[in-house]
């Protein structure tokens, strides 16, 4: 039992000995058949050729035995029988004649049988009749008879057994040559099938090595096969899975050094798995976390959330889920933010001092500039009004004098104009009462009031505007003011050119806008200065500042106003080629 059970278990564990089997038996069942039928067609060829012959002698026999018979020769009919019986496959003759004459001739281990059968192993009996001499040959007068009765019978006894000695010879030479066939080919099917099975040996051998992780190895191929193009097939297999697994490797080493907190959920909220950054995060290792209800750890909605530790510390966390592209669970990420947290409330902490001091800023800078317009106020009107006086009496140098200290209070109360006017909109408390006016009306004052400025510096100022009387319903006050310092700047930085003023109209969202644009041909802005333009207190290049003067407010305070009324300023300059200052504003404020 226990060697059957082995034979079982190697015709299991190996396929070269399956399909040996399996050809051995075909080609044995195939070879064993082709044997039968080539041996039972030789017996009975031997067969047929041992009755021919007999039946062959049995006849020459008989027809010797004719005459002798007729005459009764027994001398002749001794002599044929013992011709006869000098064949070596005779075993006896017996002559019969109808007259009482005898003949029998055998072998000693042999005699007379009846019958034509084969009475013995080895014995076959063949009887044939002596026909009695045709008289119609020798009388032709006499009239036609019935054919004459026998003259006697001839019996002959034959052995087979040269027949059987070669019957057997060919049974024995039909087994060895079958024999041989079967052992030629199954050494035949047993070269193809190593050969054969070899790649196949070196697929499995391969494939074992791949299945313990050594996917370094590839597999030799030769020719082009079923089998090289399925070893092929597998070397690309491995390629890509060696890819895949150091994708993965890669993948896995980023998530364990994720610095955010990160958990694989499945669909039923159970931990799947966990990084060192989550087990950090809730203080305990990752076998503690496997398999436990994520919903009872991170609790909360929204991007933040709140995360309870081992120790019962609840930990605020920023918050993000996104599914599986399988759709099997989902992937949480938890980021600490108890620092950030902290630090919110100091930025806020802080954000309200600086709102606070701005605010008593504001307050402070509004109430000084209250404060120094009442005296500055004073010595303005005094100042003129000294100055009428000395010029009713003919004092020209005191009036020139008076003049340096006019242009020096009204530079000054600008300046304190600018400075409210900051405080104000910080504040929240600047107004707009919004007016319908004359826009070319008022461009073309605004126009006047800088004209002298442009003479000074020899430019020229060309306006351009709408033939119809245009309208614009907002604040005409600071329209002026934001419109004046756009002219003043243009006018300023310019010398022996052109200052152009251009009006027009546009549509932005349905709304009708209306649009100023003034250009220039001074000194313009460089790139890298552009983002200080509209900044408070901000001078685009100090080192022209020194040459123009001014407190970088203008611009500032230009657009902000603007933007009160729901317009904007945008520039466009190169340097050494001029300037663009766009505003606009709606035609109707709401």
């Amino acid at each position: 039992m226990k060697r059957l059970a082995r034979v079982r278990m190697l015709f299991r564990s190996s396929f070269l000995s399956r399909a040996l089997l399996a050809s051995l038996t075909g080609v044995a069942a195939a070879v064993f058949l082709v044997t039968v039928v080539f041996v039972l067609v030789s017996r009975v060829e031997i067969q047929t050729q041992l009755r021919l012959r007999a039946s062959a002698i049995a006849e020459f026999a008989a027809s010797e035995c004719q005459f002798p018979m007729l005459v009764g020769d027994r001398e002749a009919l001794e002599r044929i029988a013992k011709t006869i019986l000098a064949n070596e496959d005779v075993l006896f003759v017996a002559i019969e004649g109808s007259g009482g004459v005898s003949v029998s001739e055998a072998r000693a281990s042999a005699g007379p049988r009846g019958g034509e059968s084969v009475s013995g192993p080895g014995l076959v009996e063949i009887r044939r009749p002596i026909p009695a001499p045709d008289a119609r040959g020798l009388l032709t007068w006499e009239s036609a008879k019935s054919p004459a009765p026998p003259a006697g019978l001839v019996r002959l006894g034959f052995s087979t057994a040269a027949q059987r000695a070669l019957f057997e010879r060919t049974v024995w030479s039909s087994a060895g040559i079958a024999l041989l066939i079967v052992l030629m080919i199954t050494g035949s099917y047993l070269v193809l099938l190593r050969r054969l099975l070899r790649p196949l040996k070196a697929l499995s051998e391969f494939a074992g090595d791949v299945g313990e992780g050594r996917l370094s190895q590839r597999i030799r191929t030769e020719g082009d096969d079923e089998v090289a193009r399925v070893a092929r097939s597998f070397n690309q297999m491995v390629e890509k899975l060696a890819a895949t697994m150091v994708s993965k490797s890669y993948v896995d080493d980023i998530v364990r050094s994720l610095g955010e907190s990160l958990m694989v959920v499945g669909p039923g909220r159970e931990i799947r798995m966990v990084n060192d950054a989550a087990c950090t995060l809730l203080k305990c290792e990752e076998h503690e976390l496997a398999g436990a209800l994520a919903d009872q750890i991170v609790v909360g909605d929204g991007e933040e959330r709140v995360c309870r530790a081992k120790d019962g510390s609840r930990i605020p966390v920023r918050f993000s889920a996104a599914a599986l592209r399988n759709g099997d669970g989902e992937v949480w990420l938890a980021q600490d933010i108890t620092e950030a947290k902290r630090v919110q409330q100091q930025l806020e902490a802080a954000k309200d001092a600086a709102e606070a001091a701005s605010r008593a800023k504001t307050l402070f800078l509004a109430n000084m500039s209250h404060e120094l317009k009442t005296p500055l106020n004073a010595i303005i009107g005094y100042s003129e009004l000294l100055d009428e006086i000395a010029g009713e009496r003919g004092l020209a140098d005191i009036r020139q004098d008076l003049g340096k200290i006019l242009q020096a209070g009204r530079h000054l109360r600008n300046l304190l104009e600018d400075v409210l006017a900051v405080a104000k909109l910080e504040a929240g408390r600047l107004e707009v009462h919004p007016v319908e006016f004359d826009l070319m009306a008022t461009i073309s004052e605004i126009v006047n009031t800088v004209e002298p400025l442009a003479r000074q510096n020899g430019n020229a100022i060309e306006v351009q505007g709408p033939e119809r009387n245009a309208r614009l319903y907002a604040d005409e006050m600071k329209f002026r003011q934001s419109l004046l310092n756009l002219m003043s700047n243009a006018c300023k930085f310019t010398e022996q050119g052109k200052v152009s003023l251009a009006v027009g109209c546009e549509i932005k969202s349905g709304v009708e806008f209306v649009r100023i644009g003034v250009r220039d041909s001074g000194i313009g802005i460089a790139p890298e200065h552009m983002h200080k333009l509209f900044q408070e207190f901000s001078q685009v290049d100090p080192a022209q500042s020194r040459k123009y003067g001014g407190t970088g407010l203008g611009l500032s305070i230009s657009r902000k106003l603007c933007r009160l009324m729901g317009g904007d300023i945008s520039v466009e300059s190169k340097a050494g080629e001029g300037s663009v200052f766009t505003m606009t504003l709606p035609v109707r404020m709401n």
